[in-house]
């Protein structure tokens, strides 16, 4: 490491500043005061407020009222861009919460440049009070970037004016796994015009898809019987899907029954573990994808699968990278084409759990 010179030139004070991200706000208030007023600006742009090492709603209060507080001083809330809340812990009474969380969000309000968010947060009253600051204050009407705790989505996915009044969000992240939950036809979000990039936990919350213009498409766990939802929604949507990622894919179906039906596809990876799936039929489902320039497999396949893989690369005429990864043992090959467009490996190794 090269020791920086003091003083520090201010085009790298500013760079350096730029990708901080600072989880206690009053250490936040105690540097900036030493800075230059332009370098200041760039060091509003994100903002995390987190409350899980905290104890006692008294701790909680002050913390979430000293945010509250800097980000409204000196015109910092034009600067943020970024906004990561985590609400862990009692806030007290209905009451309290209420006060102390109305009192964050009207500083927020101020914040009209904020485009993204992630909320973190796990009890249902904070839930709600959280979600209807959001409707009081009219915070960050240009949001197009959003990721979800799993209660805090099951309490915004099916408030309408939320998303109403956000019609620019691009991509939504919502990693729930607990079933009982259904974007029914009436429950998902309002159609998102500019929605792009969706991550769901399961299969069965893909409506949010429906007239929305979806090309990347991440979803947690595919099973059986997943299939035909699946494809449904995709097809629903006003967009040909482009990327698609199953992170823990339990059923060989998804190749015949979905992936041969979407013909656009730039980038598939499936995580597959133990998929009882020819490869004479896994490898005609895969050279169909016409557009492919990407492909990630994992899972227990054959060690052997990888080379009848390459074997026939000669048949993809769009893929540019392959990586195929299996578990046990643990063997991974990464293989691309050169400039005059030969398949090489580019890494490969074998780790042998003793």
């Amino acid at each position: 490491m090269v020791p920086l010179s003091f003083p520090i030139p201010y085009d790298v004070l500013c760079a350096i500043i730029e990708h901080v991200e600072f989880e206690t706000l009053k250490e936040v208030a105690l540097v900036s005061r030493d800075l230059h007023h332009e370098a200041s600006k760039r060091l509003w742009r994100t903002i995390s407020i987190q409350t899980h090492n905290l104890e006692g709603p008294h701790n909680l209060w002050t913390h979430l009222r000293t945010a509250a507080s800097i980000i409204s001083r000196e015109g910092r809330a034009q600067h943020l861009r970024d906004l990561r809340l985590g609400l862990e812990g009692s806030l007290g009474t209905r009451e309290e919460a209420e006060a102390v969380i109305r009192e964050l969000f009207s500083s927020l309000r101020l914040a009209t440049n904020l485009s993204s968010i992630r909320l973190d947060v796990f009890r249902r009253t904070p839930c709600k009070l959280v979600l209807d600051s959001f409707g009081i204050y009219g915070v960050a009407p240009r949001l197009d970037h959003i990721i979800l705790s799993e209660p805090m989505g099951l309490a915004i996915m099916k408030d309408h004016d939320f998303w109403r009044s956000r019609p620019t969000i691009k991509s939504l992240k919502w990693e729930h796994y607990g079933r009982g939950f259904h974007l029914s036809p009436k429950s998902p979000p309002l159609p998102l015009p500019f929605l792009e990039t969706v991550q769901l936990g399961r299969v069965e919350h893909s409506s949010i898809l429906q007239a929305c213009p979806v090309t990347n498409l991440t979803v947690g766990i595919m099973e059986n019987d997943d299939c035909g939802i699946l494809l449904e929604n995709i097809r629903s949507s006003t967009a040909d899907l482009l990327h698609l990622r199953v992170r823990l894919c339990q059923t060989p179906d998804i190749f015949p029954s979905v992936i041969r039906h979407l013909p656009r596809l730039q980038s598939l990876a499936i995580n597959h573990f133990t998929i009882d799936l020819d490869d004479a039929e896994l490898l005609d489902v895969l050279t169909s994808l016409c557009d492919l320039v990407h492909l990630e497999l994992s899972g227990d396949r054959d060690s052997r699968f990888s080379e009848r893989f390459m074997a026939c690369a000669h048949r993809f005429k769009s893929l540019q990278r392959v990586d195929v990864r299996q578990h046990i043992p643990e063997i991974s090959h990464t293989y691309g084409r050169d400039d005059a467009g030969c398949w090489i490996t580019y890494s490969s190794y074998h780790l042998t759990v003793l």
